[in-house]
């Protein structure tokens, strides 16, 4: 948890030009703002899908929709139910349906805005539809 703060802090003394990403981000509504509020984006991953994480869930229903992304990280940090075996980018669609339930919208929806957050992070033009 302090980790966060300490991360946030340095981040802030560097004013580097450009933001990224905060990986995992398990962290408080307040460590989510100024990491927000400094040009990053928060990826939410397995750890969003579980029953104990109802801080972070409370968190993510929270969040702007601009201000994050989703992740698997494979092989690690899977989602809930699935502890133990090596996570795999398929289970994406859990996160998303987690992520989607939390901020009561339309899966299509959250999906379709993280993807524009995700090309934007990497400065992906995204593709014409």
């Amino acid at each position: 948890m302090h980790a966060n703060d300490q991360v946030a802090k340095r981040l802030r003394q560097l004013a580097l030009p450009a933001g990224g990403l905060i990986h995992a981000f398990a962290g408080s509504a307040q460590q989510a703002r100024r990491f927000v509020d400094l040009g990053y984006q928060l990826g939410l991953g397995g750890g969003a899908t579980h029953a104990r994480a109802q801080r972070l869930q409370r968190v993510i229903a929270g969040l702007p929709d601009d201000a994050f992304v989703l992740e698997t990280d494979s092989p690690d940090m899977p989602p809930a139910g699935r502890q133990g075996q090596r996570n795999e980018p398929a289970n994406l669609t859990e996160v998303l349906t987690r992520v989607a339930a939390l901020r009561r919208r339309p899966e299509t929806e959250v999906a379709a805005q993280t993807y524009a957050n995700a090309c934007r992070l990497f400065a992906r033009a995204e593709p014409t539809r």
